[in-house]
C-alpha cells in the first residue's frame, strides 16, 4: 500500500480562469478524494490523496489497483500517448502528474520486456488499453492500443541515445465513431553538457487542434479532455545547476498556429535533502484569443517538503 499526502494552496495571483481548471481536475476521478479547505475568489486551499494504490506483486505478474501514475510516453512537455495522465505544458508542476484511478496489471516477459493492461473509468466511462514495451539495445520501445468512449486508437513511442544525446518520440492515432482519424506526435531531442547545461526541444503536432483561434475549444481544455488548442507547436526546456543547492531552468513554448508564446523562468534552492524552495513566472504573448495570450502572466513561489 502506497499513500502520498499533499496539501496545496494557492493565490489570486494565478487568476480566476487557472482556479476553475484545478477545479476541474477532481470532476474525472472515480473516488473524490480531493477536500477544498478554502474556496474563495482570490485564494483555493485543499487537501488530497495524490497517490493512493493497493499492489500485489506475484511475479512475473504485478496488479495495481487506486490512484496512481500509468507512466505510458516519452514527451516532457507534450506527451499524446500518455492517456490516462495527461501533461499539460502549462502545469506549475512539470514533473509531476496527476493520478488516475485504475486498474493496473503489468507482466514481465523477459528481463527487459513487459505487457501491460490499464481499466480506467475516467469521466464516468469505461477505458482501457494495452502497453507493450522493451528495451533493445540501449533503446526503449512500445506499442499501444486501447478503447475510450468515443474513439479507438492505436500508437506507439521509442527513446534511445544519438551520439552523446538522446532522442525521443511517440505517435498515436485516434479513430472516431464517424470513421475520422487524428494524428498527435512528438519529437525530441536532448543533450547534457559537461557543465551541467541540459537541454531539450521538442515538437508536437496536435492533429486534435484548430488552426483558427475562433475555432479553438476551451470549454474542452479547461475540462482536461485536451491538452492544447492550436495544431502545432515548438518548445525548450532548459537548466543549469549555478551550485550544487541553486539551479536555474526556464522552459519556452512557441504556438506555431498563433504565433503566441510562454516564457516560465525558475529558479530552486535545495535547503536540505528534502526540502526545496523556488520562485517561478509565467510570462505570455499574444492576442487575448491565442494560446497563451488568453492566459495572464503569473508570479509564485513554492514550498517543497518531502517525507
Amino acid at each position: 500500500m502506497k499513500v502520498d499526502y499533499r496539501i496545496e494552496a494557492f493565490g489570486s495571483i494565478l487568476g480566476p480562469s487557472n482556479f476553475a481548471q484545478l477545479q476541474e481536475e477532481s470532476k474525472r476521478d472515480v473516488v473524490d478524494l480531493d477536500w477544498t479547505l478554502v474556496d474563495e475568489p482570490d485564494f483555493f486551499a485543499r487537501h488530497r490523496l495524490h497517490r493512493a494504490v493497493l499492489s500485489v506483486d506475484a511475479s512475473p505478474l504485478r496488479l495495481a489497483v487506486g490512484r496512481q501514475r500509468i507512466a505510458w510516453g516519452t514527451g516532457k512537455l507534450w506527451s499524446p500517448t500518455d492517456l490516462f495522465n495527461p501533461l499539460s505544458p502549462l502545469s506549475l508542476e512539470r514533473g509531476e502528474r496527476r493520478g488516475a484511478d485504475a486498474a493496473l496489471a503489468t507482466l514481465s516477459v523477459g528481463p527487459q520486456a513487459e505487457i501491460a493492461g490499464v481499466y480506467a473509468p475516467l469521466d464516468g466511462a469505461a477505458r482501457g488499453g494495452a502497453r507493450a514495451h522493451a528495451t533493445v539495445r540501449g533503446w526503449d520501445l512500445s506499442a499501444l492500443a486501447g478503447t475510450r468512449p468515443d474513439d479507438w486508437f492505436i500508437g506507439g513511442d521509442f527513446a534511445g541515445p544519438i551520439g552523446q544525446g538522446l532522442i525521443r518520440g511517440e505517435g498515436i492515432t485516434f479513430f472516431d465513431e464517424s470513421g475520422r482519424t487524428f494524428f498527435q506526435g512528438v519529437i525530441a531531442g536532448e543533450y547534457t553538457f559537461p557543465n551541467t547545461l541540459g537541454i531539450v526541444v521538442e515538437y508536437f503536432e496536435n492533429g486534435k487542434g484548430k488552426g483558427r483561434t475562433r475555432d479553438y475549444e476551451i470549454a474542452r481544455l479547461m475540462r482536461g479532455e485536451i491538452v492544447a488548442l492550436g495544431e502545432r507547436f515548438l518548445g525548450t526546456i532548459m537548466g543549469y545547476d549555478l551550485t550544487p543547492l541553486w539551479r536555474a531552468e526556464v522552459a519556452a513554448l512557441w504556438s506555431l498556429t498563433d504565433h503566441s508564446t510562454y516564457l516560465n523562468p525558475r529558479l530552486t534552492y535545495s535547503v536540505t535533502t528534502n526540502v526545496e524552495v523556488g520562485v517561478a513566472a509565467g510570462i505570455t504573448s499574444g492576442s487575448d484569443l491565442s494560446e497563451f495570450g488568453r492566459i495572464s502572466n503569473l508570479y509564485y513561489a513554492d514550498f517543497r517538503w518531502a517525507f
